[in-house]
């Protein structure tokens, strides 16, 4: 039981300790709160080191300065948010040097070995094989083509009795068999060029097409014999289907062009499949990227709405006038159903 004599010692003693008095001395137990801080341990999580973040802590509330617990709490806040970012931060960067690592591991449960004979770019290699083989033929068919709108051109010119390779001749007359099948008007259905009676009409009798030996007059008269299908002269039937062969020429050229285009493409985009790999994972998924996105912007914004409170704390304090915020801090929490 506390006696009248203990009850008068205490209000004695009480006298003697009644905390400091002058402004120096406020300031000074001011900062006891840093020392054992509402947030001082709460942030470390395991792999972080606890003399990291309370060198961290301290250096946030030695800039900000605050004086008085509601000061020294905000500012602990504001070190606390600043820490979750740099977290956020080491996340990130932790998240993609693990995807870049991983670039090029066989997948789990798969036999290296295998996995290194048979690599997953498969796909690609035939899709090469593909283009290669497209383009071995474009540019056959380019070649021959060209050549055949070459002896048309040089039909003219050439000595009557030059020879001509069969192939090319039965290609020329091949297209020019062609160009009287697309004219809406003829005379007659013209005989086909490898029959008998083409033959005999041209003075190729007694033979079959491909014993025939080719010449340059040879051809020429079955340019006549086609160009009165359709009731051209022999000039303007010619000049038809020169311009016919030189507009496919032009197309097969492009063609080749192309696949050569796309032939490069692929072999480059093969030999980069490692580095473009990586490069990929330097963006996180989609659905991580979002969220690390919207905890950031959560973040940041209890950021501000704090280290604003503080500033107009500290103004009241010193007498400044405090002025309303321009914009309120709102912060707006998005939950999925």
């Amino acid at each position: 039981m506390t006696t009248p004599a203990k009850i008068a010692a205490n209000r004695r003693n009480a006298k003697l300790s009644t905390g400091p008095r002058t402004a120096p001395g406020k300031l000074i137990i001011a900062q006891n709160a840093i020392k054992h801080g509402v947030f001082a341990s709460l942030p470390v999580l395991p792999g972080e080191n606890p003399y990291d973040w309370e060198l961290h802590r301290t250096g946030i509330l030695d800039s900000l300065s605050p004086i008085g617990l509601l000061e020294v709490t905000l500012a602990e806040r504001a070190a606390l948010l600043l820490w979750q970012l740099a977290r956020l931060a080491r996340y990130q960067t932790a998240a993609i040097t693990a995807d870049i690592e991983d670039v090029g591991l066989p997948p789990l449960d798969v036999d290296p070995f295998p996995a290194a004979l048979f690599p997953p770019s498969q796909r690609e290699d035939e899709h090469l094989k593909m283009t290669e083989q497209n383009l071995r033929m474009a540019r056959r068919n380019h070649a021959e083509l060209l050549a055949t709108a070459d002896l048309l051109r040089r039909l003219g010119r050439a000595g009557a009795t030059e020879p001509i390779r069969r192939e090319l001749a039965e290609m020329l007359l091949g297209w020019v068999h062609g160009a009287v099948e697309d004219y809406p008007l003829r005379r007659f259905e013209p005989e086909h060029y490898i029959d008998p009676a083409f033959l005999s009409l041209i003075g190729a009798e007694g033979v079959k097409f491909k014993q025939v030996a080719w010449t340059t007059e040879l051809l020429l008269r079955g340019l006549d014999y086609y160009a009165g299908t359709v009731e051209r002269t022999t000039a303007e039937f010619r000049a038809d289907v020169q311009t016919m062969l030189d507009g496919r020429v032009a197309a097969l050229a492009r063609q080749v062009k192309r696949l050569e285009a796309d032939q490069t493409a692929i072999i480059r985009r093969a030999e980069s499949e490692l580095s473009r790999a990586a490069d990929a994972a330097l963006l996180p998924p989609e659905r991580i990227a979002e969220q690390v996105m919207k905890y950031e912007k959560h973040l940041h914004g209890l950021l501000n709405s704090t280290l604003h409170e503080l500033e107009r704390l500290q103004d009241r304090r010193g007498g400044k006038p405090v002025i309303p915020p321009v914009v309120a801090d709102v912060t707006v929490t998005v939950t999925g159903a």
